[in-house]
């Protein structure tokens, strides 16, 4: 009544949609689908029939005008009568703009020349709707009857399924069902009609859509769902989300925006006073995309926030996206309104099973395989055939995503992890996250023990996805509701996997083991206690590092008493190498000797090619070269069978300066190459800076401003802070060639910090050091480059690898 009463109170006018909405449902969201069918309604209380005179007619595209009871109308066109002859369903479909969909459109295109029903399936916020009214409005001049677009969204009552898409197409009304008026009216006519989310609904619009291909035989249906339909003829296409860079952090600006999410995020934010997608901003806007999934609605809703936001700012609160992110303004529907309703818009008509399941997936940040699934939540999940029932039906509602490139492998996306796991909370389920830690303890126990007699690409195959899985169980264990003795355990078992990952993350490692160390008590085991010392003391390719000679010596006491033999022989070439230095070098090679000598007591691996590869440098430095040679060979061996690049980079590395103290300065450079060129940059740092020295006493300055700015780069990123020492050291040099003394006096003072011992060097690196020691203390008095250095000494890694980065422009 009131939608005929504000009609009749503007009689002859032309009322447009958002008024009347505004005007008849003021403090509630209608969507106009709902709108379309009240009108429908009130045409039938009215009395108007198919063909008949009209009280309300339909201004295409601007709103409704009322012509009854005497009303004067302005002179607008009158829509042709929908007659099964003769009216196409709908004129024009509005056409969005999108990003990064042209070849999505293309594709949609062809299959809608060749399916008859083809429905785009995908998460909630990916942009169906969007990609369906571009595809439907740029196909539309091939449908002789046009195009015409129904949105289900709305709906409630699955009876009311046809009767709103007979209210779209105005199919005119009658006794017989709306079904059957709406299948007599598309019977002759080609057309295309656009189904949009059907996902509440789905049997009774697949019992419609199978009505309308079986009698309507030249209409073609275009659906939107978070799940297919599946009925005859059905052709799904899944809509992935808009891509981002694979490593966020590492993204320059040119670099991102050939990536749709950063597109998108760029163009909503060029109206944002002081945005400006920059070389420095791009690996946070890239971050911020990575984090929303490349989720186009999530990323429409970030962008506003910068309004009151930074950048960096904004990326720091998406731990609350759920708080943070919301539409402002009548546009959105109420399912997009904020990020929360677009997830609830699916979990709550989920099956209670399913419900389940998806907040037990949540304790998985790096997804998982069907063996951890069952492990953590098979008890919440049911047996292995209702498991795998309840995955294939997260799956289909575009809930969960699987690799199945090698073992079938499910993740949740980042922001349906965390509402997941905002419901596991509410339902008191937390204790699934210890199962979870537990399970990847356990899990990391066995890759701990098999990685020294495991081939590297292996283990990292087997292991490595895991990485994320790792870090959320860590960071429960040490939180306020967490395990710490799970913790201790956890952070024990993943020595190697930090120094496995291809990233490197060494810095992150030492955080944990840190953590962890300060949690200790009388009840952790010495074994536990044992992998701990030895990670603190494992903190780089450094030797000479004295400070960390009492963890790696307490560590081989631990692993002693626990009589862990293949942990005494690691702790003890630990030990070895951080007491290489001019004055403990005798106590350096005790050490080494032992640990050989309990390694080959054990099966030959990783931990003996290491020790093998820093016996060899002890020998190298006495003058024993015969025996140094057959060491490093040795090593160099093992690690070529285990595919171990900590291995090779070392033993080939040190095997050059070898090859460099006996002249052989060709061979020892082409060594050096051959192994750049084997080896991936995020596995090449040490030997780059190596290979940095070589390259600059070989006077092939060019190539060696190159490789020193990757060591530099990489070493500064991973924190590789003895690779980067080395390779600041070499650019002191290069420095100094130039005649700029006394930044290379302050360079050579930051490598000297970090290597202090000059009088254990060897090969280049020991003619790289007298060399530039010649020319400072030539060019600069005493005082000078004392200050200088001490200068230089003073700098973190950051500051060193800046300035040696800027001496090599």
């Amino acid at each position: 009544m009131d939608l005929l009463l504000h009609l009749a109170a503007h009689a002859g006018a032309i009322v447009s949609k958002d008024a009347l909405l505004q005007a008849v449902w003021p403090d509630r969201v209608v969507e106009e689908n709902n709108l379309t069918v009240h009108m429908a309604s009130l045409r039938r209380a009215l009395g108007e029939t198919t063909g008949g005179p009209r009280v309300i007619q339909t201004v295409t595209g601007r709103g409704y005008i009322f012509t009854g009871a005497g009303a004067t109308a302005p002179r607008v066109p009158e829509p042709a009568v929908p007659t099964p002859d003769t009216a196409p369903p709908r004129s024009r479909l509005a056409a969005p703009v999108l990003i990064g969909r042209d070849a999505a459109v293309e594709e949609l295109r062809d299959l809608l020349r060749i399916k008859r029903l083809v429905t785009i399936v995908g998460p909630g916020g990916v942009g169906k709707t969007s990609l369906a009214l571009r595809a439907a409005a740029d196909s539309e001049t091939e449908f002789s009857d046009g195009a015409a677009f129904a949105d289900l969204s709305g709906i409630t009552d699955p009876a009311r399924v046809p009767e709103v898409v007979a209210a779209v197409l105005a199919a005119g009304a009658g006794d017989n069902s709306a079904t059957d008026r709406l299948t007599a009216f598309l019977r002759g006519r080609h057309a295309l009609l656009v189904l949009d989310n059907c996902e509440r609904l789905v049997e009774p619009v697949a019992v419609l859509v199978g009505a309308i291909l079986s009698r309507c035989p030249r209409v073609v249906i275009l659906a939107t769902s978070r799940e297919g339909l599946y009925v005859a003829q059905e052709r799904i296409f899944r809509l992935p989300p808009l891509s981002f860079p694979p490593d966020p952090h590492h993204s320059d600006a040119a670099t991102a925006l050939t990536f749709d999410a950063v597109r998108l995020f760029a163009e909503r934010a060029a109206s944002v006073e002081g945005f400006a997608l920059t070389d420095a901003a791009a690996p946070v806007v890239a971050t911020i995309c990575a984090r929303l999934d490349g989720i186009p609605l999530a990323i429409e809703m970030a962008v506003p926030r910068l309004k009151v936001l930074s950048l960096a700012q904004l990326a720091e609160r998406l731990d609350e996206r759920f708080r943070l992110l919301a539409t402002p303004g009548r546009g959105a529907t109420p399912r997009h309104r904020t990020l929360r309703a677009m997830i609830d818009w699916s979990y709550d008509f989920l099956p209670v099973e399913e419900q389940t399941l998806l907040r037990a997936l949540s304790v998985f940040p790096g997804g998982a395989d069907l063996a951890a699934i069952q492990a953590i939540a098979g008890e919440v999940a049911g047996d292995e055939f209702e498991l795998l029932d309840r995955l294939t039906g997260l799956v289909d509602k575009s809930l969960l995503t699987v690799d199945t490139a090698v073992t079938p492998r499910f993740r949740l996306l980042e922001t349906v992890r965390q509402y997941a796991a905002e419901k596991l909370l509410d339902a008191g389920e937390a204790a699934l996250r210890l199962r979870h830690a537990a399970y990847f303890t356990g899990r990391l126990a066995e890759a701990s023990a098999k990685w020294p007699v495991t081939q590297g690409p292996g283990w990292l195959a087997a292991y490595a996805n895991d990485a994320d899985n790792v870090r959320g169980a860590l960071g429960w264990a040490f939180g306020p509701d967490g395990d710490p003795a799970t913790g201790i355990r956890l952070a024990a078992n993943s020595v190697p996997l930090w120094w496995e990952l291809p990233e490197t993350p060494l810095a992150e490692g030492q955080r944990w083991f840190d953590m962890a160390a300060g949690r200790l008590d009388a009840e952790t085991p010495a074994a536990t206690r044992g992998w701990l010392r030895f990670g603190q003391s494992w903190r780089d390719f450094r030797f000479g590092d004295l400070e960390n000679l009492p963890l790696a010596m307490e560590a081989a006491s631990l692993f002693r008493a626990s009589g862990e033999m293949a942990g005494v022989g690691a702790a003890l070439w630990r030990a070895g190498s951080a007491a290489l230095t001019s004055e403990t070098s005798g106590q350096a090679e005790a050490h080494l000797v032992e640990a050989e000598t309990v390694l080959r007591g054990v099966p030959a691996g990783k931990w003996l090619a290491l020790t093998l590869v820093r016996l060899g440098d002890v020998r190298f430095r006495q003058g024993r070269l015969a025996m140094a040679l057959a060491s490093y060979q040795e090593g160099f061996a093992l690690s070529r069978r285990f595919e171990f690049w900590i291995g090779l980079v070392n033993g080939g590395s040190n095997m050059a300066e070898l090859l460099y103290a006996q002249g052989e300065t060709d061979r020892a450079l082409q060594q050096l190459r051959g192994l750049r060129d084997e080896l991936p940059p995020s596995r090449r740092t040490p030997l780059m800076a190596t290979l940095t020295a070589h390259l600059l006493l070989a006077g092939a300055a060019a190539e060696m401003r190159v490789v020193a700015d990757e060591a530099i780069s990489q070493g500064a990123a991973i924190g590789l802070t003895a690779s980067l020492a080395w390779a600041v050291e070499a650019v002191a040099l290069h420095t100094a060639m130039s005649g700029d003394f006394d930044n290379a006096a302050r360079l050579s003072g930051y490598a000297r910090r970090v290597h202090p011992s000059v009088a254990t060097r060897a090969g280049s690196r020991k003619a790289l050091v007298e060399r530039l020691d010649q020319i400072l203390t030539a060019k600069l008095p005493p005082d000078v480059l004392s200050a200088a250095r001490a200068d230089g000494g003073l700098w973190d890694a950051r500051t060193a690898a800046e300035r040696a980065l800027l001496s090599l422009r």
